[in-house]
Formats: structure tokens, C-alpha cells, sequence
């Protein structure tokens, strides 16, 4: 063991459990003395901590305990830039998956054309067929995060693609996560024949609640439909 390293940090090195490790390489605390804390020591400690983490991320053990200050200080130095570079390219590849995820979402030309097919279909085959072909779990308008949700004028649900629970109740004063009453939202500028409204609501292809632009239709007299997009750059 080098004579330059003190016990502390001694322990931290020769310390096999990486939790107890981590633990030995905390920044020491002053005592009621002051105690000054010798600068080598701190930068060594943070080298010990940096050592961990690789050992625990990329199975790298550096093998700092035969080196002389010089070349162990280099080592360090090395061993933070490959860190900081891993770093980088685990970012830039997220942001490059995200991007990905994002151009997968519909765009709004593709909803309006969703939902006038919806609408087509429901002209040719009647109300109650549509209705029923929205809750087909193996059904022609089950596209990803593409699908229908449809209402009367009240507010009550009267079918819906990945929510089938919701049918026959009144969600007049449902409330997204900003406290908006979307379902009313939808319903009145469905009242206009159709329209665009931004509200919360859970994204069946990840389970995770996102902001939707929803594009609804007036069916007929007693009903309105709608479907959406979760593409956050869509407006």
C-alpha cells in the first residue's frame, strides 16, 4: 500500500463491499476543532468515489493501488473522462431515442383522416356497428395511439377503444391533471361539428398520463366522437 494514502483512504480502496465503500469515501466531517482536511486526501477520496462507480457501472477495477502519486493521478484523470465521454454518448443516444418516439406519434392530418374514415364507416354500416367496432380489442380502429372515444351530448360515455370501464357514465365533470373538464371541452366544440381541444389524458402506449390534442366530430343529433395525438410538438 502506498505510504501518501492515509487510513481512511486506505480503507476505501481495500474495501470489497461497494455500499461500505462508498460509505468510507464520504467527505469527512469537521470536527469541533476545525480540523483542516488535507487537499491530497479529498482529491483522492473523490478518485476512490469515481473508481466505485465504474467498478459498479462498466465491471472496471482500476488498479490504483501500484501506482506512484504521478501516474495514479493520471490514471484518475483518465478514468473521469472516459466517465464524463460514457456520460455524453448515454445522453446524446436518449435524446436520439426520444426523438424517435416522438416522430412515431400521429400527426394531426393523420387523426382528421382517422376520424373521418370513423366517420365513414359509421355512415355505411350504421351508428350502433361503429360503436361497437370502437371496442373490438382485434378491431380495425385500434392503431397504436390511435382510437376512438364516443359520447352523447351529456357527456356519457357510449363506447370507448381502450377504456371499455368508462361506458355509461356521466363524465361531464371528469378533470384532467390541470383541473380542466375535458370530456365538456370535447362536447362543446363537437357541438360546432368538429374541433381541436388540449387536454391530459393516459397514453395507452405507455401508460404514462400525457397532454393530448383531441380532434372530435359530431356523429349525429345524440352522439360525438373523437380520437387524438400525443405529440407533444403537434399544436
Amino acid at each position: 500500500m502506498p505510504f501518501w494514502l492515509n487510513q481512511k483512504t486506505r480503507d476505501c480502496f481495500e474495501s470489497k463491499n461497494a455500499k461500505n465503500a462508498l460509505v468510507l469515501c464520504k467527505k469527512p466531517r469537521n470536527t469541533k476543532n476545525k480540523t483542516r482536511i488535507n487537499p491530497t486526501t479529498l482529491i483522492l477520496t473523490m478518485a476512490c468515489k469515481i473508481g466505485i462507480l465504474a467498478t459498479l457501472t462498466l465491471g472496471v477495477t482500476p488498479d490504483l493501488m501500484s501506482l506512484q502519486p504521478p501516474q495514479s493521478f493520471i490514471c484518475m484523470k483518465n478514468l473521469l473522462s472516459s466517465l464524463l465521454l460514457i456520460t455524453a454518448v448515454a445522453f446524446t443516444s436518449m435524446s436520439h431515442l426520444n426523438a424517435q418516439d416522438a416522430a412515431k406519434h400521429p400527426t394531426k392530418d393523420e387523426v382528421v383522416k382517422f376520424v373521418e374514415e370513423g366517420a365513414a364507416f359509421a355512415k355505411e354500416k350504421g351508428k350502433d356497428a361503429f360503436l361497437k367496432e370502437i371496442m373490438k380489442a382485434d378491431g380495425q380502429f385500434k392503431r397504436g395511439e390511435l382510437y376512438f372515444y364516443a359520447y352523447d351530448f351529456n357527456c356519457v360515455c357510449v363506447s370507448h377503444g381502450t377504456k371499455p370501464e368508462l361506458v355509461g357514465k356521466d363524465l361531464s365533470n371528469l378533470m384532467d391533471v390541470k383541473g380542466n373538464k375535458m370530456i365538456q371541452a370535447l362536447r362543446d366544440e363537437a357541438k360546432k361539428g368538429s374541433g381541436w381541444v388540449a387536454f391530459f389524458w393516459q397514453n395507452p402506449t405507455t401508460n404514462r398520463m400525457e397532454k393530448k390534442l383531441g380532434y372530435v366530430m359530431k356523429l349525429d343529433d345524440t352522439t360525438w366522437f373523437g380520437s387524438g395525438t400525443y405529440a407533444p410538438d403537434a399544436e
